[in-house]
């Protein structure tokens, strides 16, 4: 890799791990707080944890996608196009759309094994 693209993977690699550690606290203190004031209701904690699930599907949906952009990209390395060519757009935009199916089919999956709970 050559140094500029270090430095960006670096940087986006800092801007996300920063992102997760308020995500974290902030959630902490949510918690804390409901706790601290007596909020223990049954509702409200299963609500908490349906939540706290919902973030990890999010974040399972962004892994997805930017591993399977990372992979169009990889592809795309093995072939040579002119400069006018939309041919890498529509690799990039079907190994995205692959990405996004392999989420709906996980969570779809989920979420049924889910209701027969």
């Amino acid at each position: 890799m050559d140094k500029n693209s270090t430095l960006a993977t670096l940087i986006i690699v800092i801007f996300f791990t920063i992102g997760y550690i308020f995500g974290a606290i902030l959630n902490y203190r949510l918690k804390s707080k409901l706790i601290n004031r007596g909020l223990t209701d049954i509702d409200l904690l299963k609500a908490l944890s349906q939540v706290s699930v919902d973030s990890k599907f999010k974040s399972l949906k962004w892994a997805l996608v930017l591993a399977f952009a990372g992979a169009g990209l990889l592809v795309l390395e093995c072939f040579s196009f002119t400069l006018n060519s939309t041919a890498p757009y529509g690799i990039i935009a079907l190994f995205i759309a692959a990405g996004l199916f392999t989420y709906y089919m996980i969570t779809g999956r989920n979420k049924s094994s889910q209701e027969a709970d």
